[in-house]
């Protein structure tokens, strides 16, 4: 709902705020947890889709700044 009309994951159980770069790298905002998730992807399915579709095979990297955080 709240991110309209951009462009989200859609496959099998999964409706996700991310996008693939390229077939091994992907970009997606900071999943949230209680309220958050309301807004952001939740955390709990951001791990069931790492598990499920790439098989725990990943590498994670936060690139915000730690003046956000």
């Amino acid at each position: 709902m709240v991110s309209q009309n951009r462009n989200r994951f859609v496959n099998g159980n999964f409706d996700l705020d991310l996008s693939y770069i390229t077939e091994r790298v992907m970009a997606m905002g900071l999943p949230g947890e209680s309220y958050r998730s309301i807004y952001r992807n939740s955390k709990n399915r951001v791990e069931q889709f790492f598990h499920e579709v790439h098989d725990n095979n990943v590498k994670i990297y936060n690139l915000l700044s730690e003046d956000f955080v």
